[in-house]
């Protein structure tokens, strides 16, 4: 089988024996010598790993690295972190609060930053003259902030009859066609 002449050193030509490269007789080779990854054809291009698992006593030094592990879950007195009580003594209890008095090196005017409202999002106070209000809280007091007194109280008529009736002050308009 895996048998042929002795030749010449350095031709390759040589003994192979069946007891060295096939020990179980399958007609196979077993073990050969090294071969350069460039010298092996028909190999894939890429190796994507496969999901698989592998017993802790298959993994060198696992059990020993995780018996040093604690178990998941456990808990330590804060007695028991060296340093924790005196670090938690510097800090302040949730939901604490502080007076505004209290308040350190706060400013003293907070200017608003640019912005601006629709008018309808207006809806108390006085509105001042130059932004297009009445300058007044009252009608009385916004026909004075715009000049016009009581003329704007008037009743004003439009017939063709005869005034009759009405208030001083009230304006009659006859209509003569």
């Amino acid at each position: 089988a895996l048998r042929g002449d002795k030749g010449d050193p350095g031709n390759g030509a040589g003994d192979m024996l069946a007891a060295v490269y096939d020990p179980n007789g399958d007609g196979v080779v077993t073990s050969a010598a090294s071969v350069p990854w460039s010298g092996v054809s028909g190999k894939p291009a890429a190796y994507p790993p496969s999901a698989h698992a592998h017993a802790i006593a298959d993994v060198t030094g696992l059990q020993t690295g995780l018996d040093t592990k604690a178990p998941l879950g456990h808990g330590h007195a804060v007695s028991e972190v060296t340093g924790l009580q005196a670090a938690l003594d510097g800090k302040s209890a949730v939901g604490h609060a502080h007076a505004w008095a209290d308040v350190t090196g706060k400013p003293t005017a907070f200017t608003p930053a640019a912005h601006a409202h629709a008018a309808s999002d207006i809806t108390s106070g006085v509105l001042p003259l130059g932004r297009g209000g009445t300058g007044a809280a009252t009608a009385a007091a916004a026909r004075t902030s715009l000049g016009i007194g009581t003329m704007a109280t008037r009743n004003v008529t439009v017939s063709t009859s005869d005034p009759s009736g009405g208030a001083d002050g009230d304006i009659w308009l006859k209509y003569t066609p």
